[in-house]
């Protein structure tokens, strides 16, 4: 049995080192976690980060935050749509052939979380959602950012 790529609450004392894994901001909206021993690589190209690393040998993710995603992906026919409960905002996704793709925002003035995820297989479901219950709620307070113990996509399943 491989090890849960779930890490704990960074919010309280020892989460990180009990689970060994390091947590990465996104904008002021959310945050998310990885394991201590993933590779992360940022760009910042323009007004928009983008972030990717590898869970497991095959499945490449892409995490884009900035305010112009390639939503035209969430139009086609078929997209799941799935509304996550106020405050922790909305959230569409589309699961077709090894691609997954979701888009998060956390309210209408906030910039959106695009993920997408190449090489899926149903094999790799249970590092997958163990991977998106790590994003969590953050909010901007003055000059800083206040993050929440909420899961943002623990609803989301392959």
């Amino acid at each position: 049995m491989k090890p849960s790529r779930v890490c704990s609450s960074p919010f309280h004392p020892g989460a990180l080192a009990l689970y060994r894994c390091t947590f990465a901001q996104i904008v002021a909206r959310s945050i998310f976690g990885i394991a201590s021993d993933d590779a992360l690589d940022m760009k910042i190209p323009a007004d928009f980060v983008l972030y990717s690393l590898s869970l497991g040998a095959e499945v490449k993710t892409e995490i884009y935050s900035g305010n112009n995603p390639q939503d035209d992906i969430f139009n086609a026919p078929q997209v799941k749509h799935y509304k996550l409960t106020d405050p922790i905002g909305k959230c569409l996704y589309v699961k077709s052939n090894g691609k997954f793709d979701l888009l998060h925002q956390a309210n209408a003035n906030a910039s959106f979380v695009h993920i997408h995820l190449t090489g899926v297989k149903a094999s790799d479901a249970d590092d997958i959602n163990d991977f998106l219950v790590n994003f969590h709620s953050c909010k901007p307070m003055d000059q800083s950012i206040q993050c929440a113990n909420d899961r943002i996509l623990k609803s989301v399943t392959l």
